[in-house]
């Protein structure tokens, strides 16, 4: 079997199935709030793939009256890779390409999303927000998740990073229902976990 492999050696991006997988995790969080919609939903962005697919899952959910609104979607990046938070803060239509610096939040270390324009214009289309986050702060993410049980990786971790970044900006004031995705396990990355922690 061949695999065709995406930007930074990442599989799947281009195929056009990649994107339908993705719209799953969408249902799942439709299905699990009751078949409701929350009103905002914090992903993580490298290509940006979950920001495509939760855009149009929750959109056909719309079109099939199956929810009342689409939620803001939330995209999060590690500032030291931030190419798409680049440009959505621009105004532009496309991402210009970064060269990636060294970030914990490797999963998302991605300088030229395949997919840039199409996340994009997701995100606007859903009155989305974007931002980036320091390295100080998705450690500490990663830190507060743990201590409640949720042993997620740092890149996973970033999207609470993110959430109280606007939280704490006065851009999200925490009202309504918020799902912040965590889709990385910490087990993935143990040495990176014991250096987070300290051990």
């Amino acid at each position: 079997m061949v695999r065709h492999r995406g930007a930074a050696g990442r599989p799947g991006r281009w195929h056009p199935m990649f994107i339908q997988g993705i719209k799953t995790q969408a249902y799942e969080i439709w299905e699990d709030l009751g078949h409701t919609a929350p009103d905002t939903i914090v992903l993580v962005a490298g290509s940006g793939s979950q920001v495509i697919g939760h855009d149009l899952a929750w959109h056909e959910l719309e079109r099939a009256d199956a929810v009342d609104q689409v939620p803001r979607l939330v995209m999060v990046q590690p500032a030291s890779a931030a190419p798409l938070v680049d440009a959505f803060a621009k105004g532009a239509d496309d991402v210009e390409p970064v060269v990636p610096a060294a970030t914990m939040a490797e999963g998302t270390a991605i300088g030229n999303p395949v997919r840039g324009r199409e996340v994009l214009v997701a995100l606007r289309r859903c009155n989305g927000l974007a931002v980036a986050t320091s390295e100080d702060a998705i450690a500490a993410a990663t830190r507060t998740l743990a201590g409640r049980g949720l042993w997620a990786e740092p890149t996973s971790a970033n999207a609470y990073a993110g959430y109280r970044a606007l939280r704490d900006a006065g851009q999200l004031d925490g009202t309504g229902t918020t799902v912040l995705v965590l889709t990385g396990s910490g087990h993935k990355c143990a040495a990176r976990m014991v250096e987070v922690f300290g051990g």
